[in-house]
């Protein structure tokens, strides 16, 4: 479930990430506000990536990493239906620790 809530979060941070540059390379304006707008998207996107790698790999940082994925894409309006189950789901999950062999 952490998995699949990640992957979604990584492509609607992508999504938003690929829509900001591709409309600054049309034209690139004085709206301060897009670029703070773009990049925040752009943090979202790198931070999803790196807590969907960690929990794909079973790191001991993937905890902490999903958690904050999930923190930082709920203050967006969309993202708080995606980032309230990766959190939950991020505190609870038991199985995020190396598997010993």
């Amino acid at each position: 479930m952490l998995i699949v809530a990640l992957s979604l979060e990584a492509l609607l941070t992508g999504f938003l990430t690929l829509a900001f540059i591709l409309a600054t390379a049309q034209g690139p304006n004085s709206d301060v506000f897009g670029y703070i707008l773009g990049f925040s998207f752009l943090a979202m996107f790198v931070l999803s990536g790196l807590a969907l790698l960690g929990v794909a790999l079973r790191t001991a940082w993937s905890r902490w990493a999903a958690i904050a994925a999930g923190i930082l894409i709920s203050w967006t309006c969309v993202g708080a239906v995606i980032g309230i189950p990766v959190v939950v789901t991020a505190a609870r999950a038991p199985d995020l620790t190396p598997r010993r062999g």
